[in-house]
This record gives structure tokens, C-alpha cells and sequence, in this order.
């Protein structure tokens, strides 16, 4: 079970505001990397949290190791400080799931730029890492031609909304009330005020790679 609360909605939304950046941007990839479950993880590269951060780039930010023990609106604060950092990359706000997954997923090769064709990996690059990056996820590669590309990024993403459908439906609609200042009928009914919990969602089978 994903448990989002109506204050994460209400935060993203305002994170999306300071970043000039459809929030449904964010929440496509955190989709695709968590389930939309801020305590998942990673039992192969101990990634954690709703993007999945790996421990260097967790203990890089400072932020607590056990990262997903965090609720979703507490996990934000850390996520926004990469957010920031791949707008510096990006040049400016992000326009695109597939851009903001790229600066999730491997920063160091966005500048090149975002075409299709583009390539965020490859199996025969000369840094070490991101050979190491491509072979983790060579499962987005569809193809086998050695290269993950922004068009294997957008056809990920939405094999994770198609493998999640409930749960990213359900966040959408959340996520459009907030943006609308509304309260949404879970927090009308809760007298707790606290998570309410979303529907039963079907995590990405992929590993995920985060570069430090």
C-alpha cells in the first residue's frame, strides 16, 4: 500500500509553483521509480523513497539513511534539493517527464539534449559508471542495441502508468485538487487528519541506478 497524505498532494503542488513545473511531472517518474510508495526499497541497490535515491546521493544531501521511513510530504524537502540541482543542468524548468527522469536517473549525460534519439546510457560508454547504469537497467533497452534512449525513458514511463493504473489514477485526481486549493473527500472523512491510504499499486520491476 502507497500511504500519501492530502498535505503531500497540497506540498507537490507548490513544489511544482516554485518550480514552474506541471507537478504531474514529478509524479509520473516517482511512478515509474517507487509505485508512488515513499517506503519502498531497493533490496538490490538499497535505492529508497518515492525517486529512489541511492545512499551515496542520500548521505550526499544529508538526509537520513532510512530515507523511506519518511513520510511522502517529509521526503519532498530532499528530493527538491535534486530537483534544483538538474534544473542547473536543464537550464530552466523541467518540460517533460522524460527530461526529469533523465536527471533522476543519470544527470551527467543531459546536456547532449532530449530528441527521441537521444541516448541517457550506453553499454559501451567510456565512463565506467554509466556502462554500469546501462547494465543495471538494460531491461528498458527493448531493442538490445546497447543504448537507453529518451524514447525507451517515455515507453518506462508508460508501461509503469499501465502497470500501476489505480494508484496513479487515484494520485492524479488527489494531486488535481490540491492544485485547485480543495479538500479532497478522504480528508473530510478522516477526524485523524492523517495518511490516507491509496490503492494497491504493482511496483516497476526494473532497478533503479542513481549516480552520486
Amino acid at each position: 500500500m502507497s500511504a500519501l497524505s492530502d498535505t503531500f498532494f497540497e506540498r507537490l503542488a507548490e513544489l511544482g509553483e516554485r518550480h514552474a513545473t506541471d507537478p504531474v511531472v514529478f509524479l509520473d517518474v516517482w511512478n515509474a521509480e517507487s509505485g508512488l510508495n515513499p517506503g519502498v526499497e531497493n533490496p538490490n541497490g538499497h535505492a529508497r523513497g518515492l525517486n529512489q535515491m541511492m545512499p551515496r546521493t542520500l548521505q550526499g544531501l544529508g538526509a537520513p539513511a532510512n530515507f523511506n521511513a519518511l513520510a511522502g510530504e517529509d521526503q519532498l524537502p530532499w528530493i527538491e534539493r535534486l530537483v534544483a540541482a538538474g534544473e542547473g543542468l536543464n537550464g530552466g524548468p523541467f518540460r517533460s517527464a522524460e527530461r526529469y527522469y533523465h536527471s533522476n536517473f543519470f544527470p551527467r549525460t543531459m546536456p547532449p539534449g532530449q530528441t527521441p534519439t537521444t541516448v541517457v546510457v550506453a553499454s559501451d560508454a567510456t565512463d565506467p559508471e554509466e556502462r554500469a547504469a546501462y547494465a543495471a537497467n538494460a531491461g528498458m533497452d527493448p531493442a538490445k542495441n546497447g543504448r537507453i534512449t529518451y524514447a525507451d525513458l517515455a515507453a518506462f514511463l508508460n508501461r509503469a502508468k499501465n502497470g500501476n493504473r489505480l494508484a496513479y489514477e487515484a494520485a492524479r485526481s488527489r494531486l488535481a485538487l490540491a492544485r485547485r486549493g480543495t479538500t479532497s473527500p478522504a480528508r473530510v472523512a478522516s477526524t485523524g487528519g492523517g495518511p490516507v491510504l491509496v490503492a494497491l499499486g504493482v511496483l516497476a520491476a526494473a532497478l533503479a541506478w542513481r549516480a552520486a
